[in-house]
């Protein structure tokens, strides 16, 4: 059901947990796909104009030292060949992950706590009691001002934990790895900037429901990470 916009922390709490109780709709699901089928256009098109080559390998299942491999049982995936009988299964552990860290945490503060709620409870002056639920009208300039700021927040948790690490644990693993590059490269934080924005859509299609913008968070990063070279990026390797 819906609930009025939180004002306070306590109430932004409760609405983190009203909108992660939300049941699935048409409308929650096909906001959802259509994020996932949004953030893999934008992905495709940078990556065919050659703007992703340093974060993104695009798949050849079937090749292998640019040989035909088809009755073979890997496939050349993100840069490096894997065994297709385990990359599927990876593929759901990290799925599994990535709902929960990045996607849960971050939607459930980026979309939840910062958006207003798409449905606003009222009462009417005249009897008192519940009449009517209405839609909020997307509110383009905050959705588009916060995930500018959540694009650009990236580079800032990615210096956040280097020094972390390097202050309480004296490593520089961060430093070593890609996050620094990768989390700073200017189509990185246009596709975090798309991806954002599909997901406060995917949020206000779904009615305020938290598993749509999850979804979307989720799928897209998994499928960056175990399918598209994400990983291998992310800890500073090249592909061969």
């Amino acid at each position: 059901p819906p609930y009025a916009p939180p004002t306070n922390t306590c109430n932004a709490l409760a609405g983190v947990i009203s909108s992660s109780l939300a049941q699935p709709t048409i409308r929650g699901v096909a906001g959802a796909c259509g994020g996932l089928a949004a953030v893999g256009l934008s992905a495709a098109v940078a990556s065919c104009l050659g703007l992703t080559d340093a974060f993104i390998k695009p798949p050849t299942p079937f090749l292998k030292d640019g040989k035909d491999t088809r009755n073979s049982t890997t496939a050349k995936t993100s840069g490096h060949t894997v065994d297709r009988a385990k990359l599927w299964p990876k593929f759901v552990k990290t799925l599994g992950r990535c709902l929960i860290v990045p996607a849960f945490a971050e939607e459930a503060f980026w979309r939840c706590m910062v958006h207003p709620h798409p449905a606003l409870q009222y009462q009417s002056e005249v009897s008192g009691s519940v009449v009517a639920t209405a839609l909020v009208d997307l509110p383009l300039g905050r959705i588009l001002a916060t995930n500018l700021a959540f694009a650009l927040y990236h580079p800032i948790v990615a210096d956040a934990a280097s020094a972390t690490m390097n202050i309480f644990l004296g490593l520089d693993s961060v430093n070593r790895s890609g996050v620094r590059q990768v989390f700073r490269d200017p189509t990185f934080l246009f596709l975090a900037f798309i991806l954002g924005n599909t997901c406060s859509v995917a949020y206000w299609m779904a009615g305020g429901a938290l598993y749509a913008p999850v979804l979307v968070h989720g799928v897209a990063v998994a499928i960056w990470l175990d399918l598209l070279g994400g990983e291998e990026a992310l800890r500073g390797k090249k592909g061969d």
